[in-house]
């Protein structure tokens, strides 16, 4: 019995190690990515990269800035919680919605965010949260208060992944320890 807690403490070593060793490769191509949208005027490069990409044949996420889920492009609140915010005061079309998120430091991965936008504003959840007269939205009585926890809420915890090239030392690693254990017997 000690034999497998000592294997199992050596595979969570071995996975801890492996996550230290992305979260410091992640920390330097957040450093690259911020100093590249500096000189693109702040365009970021997060979205140019596919969101997933194939490793060894395998699908791996790509995260985007901030080591965060794609998506979330180092965003302090939601998109629908900026429009609410900026829309708040008066009624604005969706243009002017784009134009003042984005005044708001809102950084949108969409290329066509008018489009998305749009898109969101007259789709059923959009009509959940906005209302529209003569083509400007504002939102409704739920949304139009500022919540207190806005932007200070902690982001979902991201499902960790591992790397097929990390599976394959962890697999490799508990095999050779099993085969002095066997050789040990």
């Amino acid at each position: 019995m000690p034999k497998e807690r000592n294997i199992i403490q050596e595979v969570l070593s071995l996975f801890q190690q492996l996550e230290r060793e992305r979260q410091q490769h992640q920390q330097r191509i957040n450093e690259i990515d911020r100093a590249l949208a500096q000189v693109r005027g702040g365009a970021s490069i997060a979205s140019s990269v596919p969101a997933s990409t194939k490793v060894s044949g395998h699908p791996v996420a790509v995260r985007s800035k901030g080591g965060r889920k794609p998506g979330k492009g180092g965003n302090t609140m939601s998109l629908r919680q900026r429009m609410a915010e900026v829309s708040r005061q008066q009624p604005l079309s969706v243009r002017e919605i784009v134009n003042a998120v984005r005044k708001a430091g809102h950084q949108f991965e969409s290329s066509d965010p008018i489009k998305s936008v749009g898109s969101y504003l007259y789709g059923p959840e959009g009509k959940k949260h906005f209302k529209r007269v003569d083509g400007k939205f504002s939102p409704l009585a739920t949304d139009a208060a500022p919540s207190a926890k806005a932007g200070t809420s902690k982001p979902a915890k991201a499902k960790r992944t591992m790397s097929p090239e990390a599976r394959k030392r962890i697999a490799e690693a508990v095999r050779a320890r099993w085969a002095r254990q066997k050789a040990g017997k």
